[in-house]
């Protein structure tokens, strides 16, 4: 990128004592004003990320600061280095398994238009994507890559400007889906967007937006469906209706479960103490859910001094993932929780006939709808009967979770 200065860490730290002198947010709005630049622009100087010369100075020189004593002078993009501005660094120092998913997802980035990893919160789909991007970053295949993350609901018009900034070389400050469009076919892009699920309505079935977002469903349908050589990685706890693609649309999707036979490393490397047997076992109880296995490692720790024995003879099963399973209980539908309270109170895997038949209030073509989107939520589990006949159940932690909130 011709003409673009990045900050190094010792002039980041010279900026910072100027911003705090004036009293400054890091994104001041008088701080964008001044320097004719935008809050985007300004972000990106903070997270290291190289942008135009103009700006750069400009950001310096309204604090009071030399630029000279602020720029990078080791830094060069060499020709062929894609452009990247990661909102949130993910750490894969730490990683378990996962080849097969691996290899699947970047199939799907260097082939698809759209792309989506969906599941359960806490089962890595974010770490997954940070460890795509650690193995893909040196095969040169894509010229821009750029995250951003959607928990901050922003109005797509925002995020538009943004990527368009970004994409243009910061040439152009505002722009909508047409001029997106155009940087996509015109390079080679990864624009990968985390916590979908934060736009996405409650109290209805899953994978509809809420309709102050719905233009991010005209997002997706022009991203799966126009010509383009770029692709959009969507991350969420439920897949967007919108994203399914049709006969001859390039649209991957992966559905992330827990780890198997890895879940062991894991579970030694918190220091648990155990037969493999006994961590195999573990490893069911919490799904190979990996952010419940690291916080069930740290209970054990505590109260059992590590022994993964002493924590399965208690004979319960704590749940763990609380904060989060109240998070994605809160976007079911009424329907959806009488399923769950259904599933939790039998002891056996039901099937779909039973579930109809013990929920006669409602229209079957319902109840069909409603486990269609518990499994999308990713929340049931599907299981193939010996007769061939398909059983849905729960994880054995949510099956805890709803007896003990919903369950007198």
């Amino acid at each position: 990128m011709v003409g673009s200065l990045r900050a190094s860490k010792e002039g980041l730290d010279i900026v910072e004592q100027a911003r705090k002198k004036k009293g400054w947010t890091k994104t001041a709005l008088t701080w964008c004003e001044k320097a004719l630049t935008t809050e985007a622009t300004l972000k990106r100087f903070w997270r290291l990320v190289p942008i135009q010369q103009e700006s750069f100075t400009k950001i310096c020189e309204v604090v009071g600061v030399d630029w000279e004593n602020v720029v990078d002078e080791n830094f060069s993009l060499p020709t062929g280095t894609p452009r990247i501005d990661w909102e949130q660094p993910i750490d894969v120092s730490i990683f378990y398994g996962r080849k097969k998913e691996l290899a699947t997802l970047e199939k799907s980035v260097f082939k698809d238009r759209l792309a989506i990893v969906s599941g359960l919160g806490g089962i890595g789909k974010t770490t997954l994507v940070g460890k795509l991007w650690e193995n893909i970053k040196g095969k040169g295949e894509f010229e821009y890559v750029i995250q951003r993350s959607l928990c901050n609901k922003p109005p797509l018009s925002e995020l538009l400007n943004d990527l368009i900034e970004f994409l243009s070389d910061d040439e152009e400050k505002t722009g909508g889906i047409f001029q997106l469009m155009g940087y996509l076919r015109k390079q080679r892009c990864l624009l990968i967007l985390d916590n979908v699920e934060a736009i996405m309505s409650s109290d209805k079935l899953a994978g509809f937006f809420c309709p102050e977002y719905q233009d991010y469903s005209d997002l997706i349908k022009r991203v799966k469906a126009e010509q383009h050589k770029s692709c959009l990685l969507l991350i969420s706890w439920e897949r967007p209706k919108d994203s399914v693609g049709l006969l001859g649309e390039k649209v991957g999707f992966l559905r992330l479960s827990g780890l198997e036979q890895e879940a062991q490393e894991l579970l030694k490397a918190q220091g648990l103490l155990g037969t493999d047997k006994e961590l195999e076992t573990l490893n069911k109880l919490y799904a190979g859910n990996p952010g419940s296995l690291k916080l069930i490692s740290a209970l054990i720790q505590e109260l059992f001094d590590g022994r993964v024995q002493n924590y399965l003879r208690s004979g319960t099963i704590v749940v763990v993932l609380n904060e989060i399973l109240a998070q994605h209980f809160s976007r079911l539908s009424d329907l959806e929780t009488k399923i769950m309270i259904n599933l939790a109170m039998n002891s056996e895997p039901s099937s779909l006939s039973q579930l109809i038949e013990e929920i006669s209030s409602q229209p079957a073509s319902k109840v069909m709808e409603a486990v269609n989107s518990l499994i999308n939520r990713s929340l049931i589990e599907k299981i193939s009967s010996e007769v061939g006949e398909v059983l849905f159940s729960l994880l054995p932690e949510v099956r805890k979770y709803v007896k003990s909130k919903f369950v007198k």
